[in-house]
C-alpha cells in the first residue's frame, strides 16, 4: 500500500458529505451515519442496505478494500424507521441483568445487519457521576460495578458470528472518564460536556476503567476516544492513557477511532491537531466533511517526521485487523435475508423484557400496586402518550423528538389495552378542556423533552413547566383520586416538591418503543418489579453531583433502592 492509501484507510467520512463515487476515488477506509444522517431515498431499514451496498460497490471494485461503516447504534439500530428501540443505559443498569442484555445484543446484532452498517458506536460504558449531564442517560450507572456487569454479555452477544455475513463490531465509548467531568468545564459552550475529569490516577482506574475491561474481556473491536480531558490533557492527545495504558497495558488489538471532529478541538493548528492526535494512539479520524484536509495533514506530518511511518503502519494494521476478523472481505455487501426480522415481534418482546425489570417502583403507598385491571383510568401528561417522548434523544434524530417517530406502543396505549379487556376504561389527557368523568386512579406521566449530548446538559434537572401545570390540575379536579406517577427521563428529576401527593412513584427513565406494554405488565400485576436504582436521586439540585460513595449521602432515594 502507497502512503496515500495508507492514510485513506485511517479516515471515516459521513454519507452525507461524501457520495460512493468520492469514497471510492479517495480510498477511504470508512463511512458513517451520524445521529442527524440517513439515506437520501428515505429511512426504511431498505433504504439503508441500498446505502450502504452503494458505497461498498464503489469501494470493491475501486481497491478490493471493503468499508467499515458506522453507525450510532446506542439503544437499538436507533436511527433506522420501525427498529426495536430498547431503554436507555440509565434504565438498563437498574435491571442490573447480564443474561437480558446478552440478548438485547442479538437483536442489535441482527438488526445493525438488516441495515448493512456493520459498526455500531455502542455501547457506552461511561460511569456518569453528575445528573446535570446532557449524556447521563448513555451511563448504566454511577457505579463501576454495575457497568462492568451490563458491558460484557452485551459486546459478546453483538460481536457473536453471524448466520447473516460478517460479524458486527462493537465500540466501547468514551476512553476514559467522560462521565467524570466537573461541572462548570464543559468545553464548546457546554456546561459539563467535553469537561474535565480532575482526580488521580488510582480514581481513575477505580471508578471510570472496569467498563473497559470488561469490554476488552469480551474482545471488543473499537474503542472511542473521549471528548473530555483528565487534569487538563485532552483524551485525543493524551499518549498516556491511549497508547501505553490502553494498548500496551491492557493489551487492547483492535483500533482506536475519534469522535466527531474531536481531532479539530485539540490546540494548534491543523497539521499540529492531527499530528497530536495520531501520534497519542488514535488509529482512524472521524472527520466528517474533511477526509481531505485531514488526509493533506497526516501526509505533510510523515513527510516532515512529525508522524512516523511506523506509527501509520502500526494504525492501518489494526484497522485492517478488524476487518479481517469480523468477515468483511468475505461479506462486503448486506444479507438481505436480515432484514425480514428487522424490528419483528420476537425483537420487540426481548425490549419489553427489558422495560419490565428496568422501571423501579419508588413508592407504593397503601399498596396501591398493582392496579385492578378493570379499572377506571385516566392517563395524564404528554409523555402518556408520545413515542418520541418515551425514547428519547438519539431516536431517529440526534437529539430525538416528540410524536410517532417510529414504531412502538406508547404508556396510554398499553394501559388501555389491559383495562379495556377487562371491563375497565382509559382515557387520555394532557392539556385543554378536562374529561368530565370520575376515575379510580390517575396515572400520571411526566416526561422530559428529548435531548443529547451538550443540549441535555441542565442547570436545574426540573420537571416541565406543562407537566407540572398537568400536576396542578389533577391536584384540583381530581383531589381524592388516587395518583401513580411514571417518571419518563434521562436523569432523576426534581420531584421533592410533589412526590408526598402521589400513592405511587415508578421511575421508568427512558424506555424505548416497547414501554407501553412492559409499563402496563408490571402496573397490572402480571410481572413484579425487581428494578433497582441504578443512581442516587437527589432531593435537590443542589445536591449535584451525588454518588453512593460520598462521604455526606442524604438522597431522596440512594443508589439501589426500590419499594
Amino acid at each position: 500500500m502507497s502512503l496515500d492509501d495508507k492514510i485513506a484507510q485511517m479516515t471515516q467520512a459521513e454519507a452525507h458529505s461524501y457520495t460512493p463515487e468520492q469514497v471510492a476515488k479517495l480510498h477511504l477506509g470508512s463511512v458513517l451515519n451520524g445521529g442527524d444522517s440517513v439515506p437520501p431515498t428515505g429511512n426504511k431499514v431498505t433504504d439503508w442496505a441500498d446505502q450502504y451496498d452503494s458505497y461498498q460497490k464503489a469501494i470493491m471494485e475501486e481497491i478490493q478494500i471493503p468499508l467499515i461503516y458506522g453507525q450510532d447504534a446506542v439503544h437499538g439500530v436507533n436511527n433506522v424507521d420501525g427498529a426495536t428501540v430498547f431503554p436507555h443505559n440509565i434504565a438498563l443498569g437498574c435491571m442490573d441483568d447480564p443474561q437480558l442484555m446478552a440478548e438485547m445484543g442479538k437483536v442489535v446484532s441482527e438488526e445493525i445487519l438488516a441495515a448493512g452498517t456493520t459498526w455500531a458506536f455502542s455501547p457506552c460504558v461511561a460511569v456518569s457521576r453528575d445528573d446535570r449531564w446532557g449524556r447521563v442517560y448513555e451511563s448504566f450507572s454511577e457505579h463501576p460495578d454495575r457497568v462492568y456487569n451490563m458491558t460484557k454479555p452485551y459486546v459478546q452477544a453483538l460481536q457473536e458470528k453471524s448466520v447473516y455475513g460478517p460479524t458486527p463490531v462493537a465500540c466501547a465509548k468514551h476512553f476514559v472518564g467522560d462521565g467524570g467531568a466537573m461541572w462548570g468545564t464543559g468545553r464548546a459552550g457546554y456546561l459539563i460536556d467535553r469537561g474535565d475529569l480532575k482526580c488521580d490516577e488510582a480514581t481513575l482506574r477505580r471508578l471510570h476503567l472496569p467498563g473497559y475491561i470488561a469490554a476488552l474481556e469480551a474482545g471488543v473491536g473499537t474503542i472511542m476516544a473521549s471528548y473530555s480531558s483528565w487534569n487538563g490533557l485532552q483524551m485525543h492527545e493524551h499518549k498516556y492513557l491511549l497508547t501505553d495504558v490502553l494498548k500496551n497495558e491492557l493489551k487492547f488489538d483492535g483500533f482506536v477511532i475519534s469522535d466527531y471532529n474531536a481531532v479539530y478541538d485539540l490546540p494548534g493548528d491543523v497539521e499540529k491537531q492531527v499530528a497530536d492526535s495520531v501520534n497519542a494512539g488514535v488509529d482512524m479520524m472521524m472527520v466528517p466533511d474533511s477526509a481531505e484536509r485531514f488526509m493533506s495533514a497526516l501526509k505533510k506530518n510523515v513527510e516532515s517526521g512529525a508522524v512516523s511511518q511506523e506509527r501509520i503502519d502500526d494504525a492501518v494494521e489494526r484497522i485492517l485487523r478488524i476487518k479481517t476478523r469480523f468477515g468483511l472481505f468475505d461479506y462486503p455487501y448486506s444479507n438481505r435475508t436480515a432484514i425480514e426480522r428487522f424490528g419483528c415481534k420476537e425483537h420487540r418482546d426481548v425490549a419489553r423484557r427489558m422495560v419490565q425489570k428496568s422501571v423501579v417502583l419508588l413508592r407504593n403507598q397503601d399498596k396501591i400496586l398493582p392496579l385492578p385491571k378493570n379499572v377506571n383510568v385516566l392517563v395524564a401528561g404528554e409523555g402518556g402518550n408520545d413515542i418520541g417522548l418515551q425514547c428519547g434523544g438519539w431516536t431517529i434524530d440526534w437529539q430525538g423528538k416528540k410524536g410517532h417517530i417510529t414504531e412502538g406502543t406508547t404508556i396510554y396505549e398499553g394501559i388501555k389495552e389491559v383495562v379495556e379487556a377487562n371491563g375497565g376504561s382509559a382515557h387520555f389527557w394532557k392539556s385543554g378542556l378536562f374529561p368530565i368523568k370520575k376515575f379510580d386512579v390517575v396515572v400520571l406521566v411526566l416526561a422530559e423533552d428529548p435531548y443529547a449530548e451538550g443540549k441535555g446538559d441542565t442547570k436545574t434537572m426540573a420537571l416541565r413547566s406543562s407537566d407540572v401545570k398537568v400536576i396542578e390540575t389533577i391536584r384540583s379536579k381530581l383531589p381524592k383520586t388516587p395518583i401513580v406517577a411514571i417518571t419518563i427521563s434521562g436523569r432523576p428529576v426534581i420531584i421533592s416538591e410533589y412526590y408526598n401527593n402521589w400513592n405511587g412513584l415508578v421511575a421508568a427513565f427512558v424506555p424505548g418503543t416497547e414501554a407501553g406494554h412492559g409499563i402496563a405488565d408490571v402496573l397490572f400485576g402480571d410481572v413484579p418489579f425487581t428494578g433497582s436504582l441504578s443512581r442516587s436521586w437527589p432531593q435537590t439540585v443542589e445536591q449535584e453531583p451525588i454518588n453512593y460513595d460520598d462521604p455526606n449521602y442524604h438522597p431522596l432515594y440512594p443508589f439501589g433502592f426500590h419499594a
